[in-house]
């Protein structure tokens, strides 16, 4: 039996947003595949219809963290081929264990990288709730992906699970882990930049080449973004760390680091803060 790999061969290519036609909102309305430009970079997202006309989606789900949480999801359901063999009701001959397993690690490689064509065949239904992502698989599609038949009465789908949330963030919304973690992590330009200006301005008031007036009024900005800015050279290191790694709590970013009152002075109190749970 082809797999969807071998399957999808000749086709013209994977489409860009793999949910597109399958992921609904909490009321099972259809969230449409988007996109807005910056620059020379594209950012794609899902988002919901417009209301009376207004032109302003009522829901903005970045598309890279909503396709990694299901990835991620289905890359661990493959991760167990016993548990995915009776889940969707696959009829695996004992002699045919060990090809079942080696075919399911890779499509779970392939799930974790977001290969858009295994995604698409795979779905049946994304739902987004507040809280959580229930995610319908096609019974059928995942036998096609592992190479085996499915049971005579086998289902023809099965729901998979992913404990995050929706918090907004600007215009958008973004996907939280249970831990507090951004479902995407990597180093973000604005961050690295911030602190590297931390310590600059930090080193300039040490040599006693400055004043927090005199800078501010040099950098255009206001004394107190000045004391701001200045106190990120105190980080503590691990929380430097995963700045330069992305791995920050999901709602840190420049401005929340910036804000008055964001930055603990003891660095057990900014790990607690700042770092998702468990990484302290």
């Amino acid at each position: 039996m082809p797999t969807i790999c071998r399957a999808s061969a000749g086709r013209r290519g994977p489409s860009p947003s793999p949910l597109a036609g399958k992921i609904i909102d909490a009321s099972a309305a259809p969230l449409i595949a988007s996109h807005a430009c910056k620059g020379s970079r594209r950012y794609r997202y899902y988002v919901s219809r417009p209301v009376d006309g207004a032109g302003i989606p009522t829901l903005r789900i970045p598309a890279l963290e909503v396709e990694t949480v299901v990835g991620d999801c289905l890359a661990r359901a493959f991760e167990d081929p016993v548990a995915l063999s009776a889940t969707a009701w696959l009829a695996v001959a004992p002699t045919d264990y060990v090809g079942f397993a080696e075919r399911a690690a890779r499509c779970a490689t392939m799930l974790q990288r977001r290969d858009s064509l295994m995604l698409h065949a795979l779905l049946t239904r994304v739902q987004v709730f507040d809280a959580r992502i229930e995610i319908e698989c096609d019974s059928k599609a995942v036998g096609v992906a592992l190479g085996v038949r499915q049971a005579d009465n086998a289902r023809p789908s099965f729901m998979l699970g992913s404990e995050v949330r929706l918090t907004r963030s600007g215009r958008a919304m973004r996907l939280v882990q249970s831990n507090g973690a951004a479902p995407v992590q990597g180093p973000e330009e604005t961050l690295i930049r911030l602190i590297a200006r931390a310590r600059g301005w930090w080193q300039e008031f040490k040599n006693g080449k400055v004043t927090i007036a005199t800078l501010a009024d040099r950098e255009g900005v206001c004394r107190s973004y000045v004391t701001r800015v200045v106190r990120l050279a105190f980080l503590a290191p691990p929380v430097v760390d995963a700045i330069l790694a992305g791995a920050l709590r999901a709602e840190v970013d420049a401005g929340a680091l910036t804000s008055p009152g964001a930055v603990d002075m003891g660095w057990t109190d900014q790990v607690r803060r700042l770092l998702p749970r468990g990484d302290s």
